[in-house]
């Protein structure tokens, strides 16, 4: 298992939470855009990787207690959404790269 900081350590990820969701602990990921699905399979409570910047996002996010959301390609939330993972210990990150490249990246530094 490793902890979201364990993420933060590349300058490509920038933490918008309050610092202890940064020590939610995670091992896997799953990437998807469409939200009924993330809700089918994200199991094992993974980080999600995503595009979208809706708070149902964090809804789905708290509903299946994931430990953090990585908002992928530049996208932000707005600050209520941010308050409603901070309320629910759920750690934000944003990042420039795309899924595919979250993915890889988390692979190469042996994080998945």
């Amino acid at each position: 298992m490793h902890k979201i900081t364990d993420i933060c350590e590349s300058n490509q990820y920038k933490a918008v939470t309050n610092d202890r969701t940064l020590g939610n602990f995670f091992q896997f990921v799953y990437s998807c855009d469409l939200l009924s699905a993330v809700i089918k399979h994200g199991k094992n409570t993974p980080i999600l990787i995503t595009q979208i910047q809706s708070v149902t996002t964090i809804g789905v996010a708290t509903m299946l207690d994931l430990p953090a959301v990585i908002l992928t390609e530049g996208k932000s939330f707005d600050q209520a959404s941010i308050d409603q993972a901070n309320e629910n210990d759920i750690a934000v990150l944003y990042t420039p790269l795309t899924s595919a490249e979250v993915i890889l990246d988390l692979k190469n530094r042996s994080l998945i």
